[in-house]
């Protein structure tokens, strides 16, 4: 099963910015999305690189296409990298521990990755 995820680059107001990764969750019908807050782009993660996330609320599927300025003057979104994720064999997307494959576009390899609580550890 692959489902589509994203990459975010989050410009607050103030200027400053850090990525929001997102994972859908379900396809075809997208409700949500799992969320992490990220200092660095994961896509351009050398294998063996550990990124700290931070996780946040559930976003909605809207974000999987959006770009612009968000509601409230909480700053804009740019797409920084759009693709498809896939889980791992005997891992619960819901849990506390998430094995992945993601693949950022047509001809790249796959990259295998693992976040659990604090981390996103690049395997592969």
């Amino acid at each position: 099963m692959r489902l589509r995820t994203v990459l975010l680059r989050h410009i607050l107001p103030d200027g400053s910015s850090h990525f929001d990764w997102m994972l859908a969750m379900d396809e075809p019908a997208i409700r949500r999305m799992r969320t992490w807050r990220l200092f660095e782009r994961p896509d351009e993660a050398p294998a063996g690189s550990t990124l700290e996330v931070e996780a946040l609320a559930p976003h909605r599927a809207t974000y999987l296409e959006f770009e612009g300025s968000i509601a409230g003057d909480r700053g804009r979104v740019e797409q920084a990298r759009t693709g498809w994720w896939i889980p791992g064999a005997e891992i619960d997307i819901h849990g506390d521990r998430l094995l992945f494959a993601v693949e950022w576009g047509e001809g790249t390899p796959p990259q295998q990755w693992s976040i659990e609580g604090d981390q996103a550890h690049r395997l592969g």
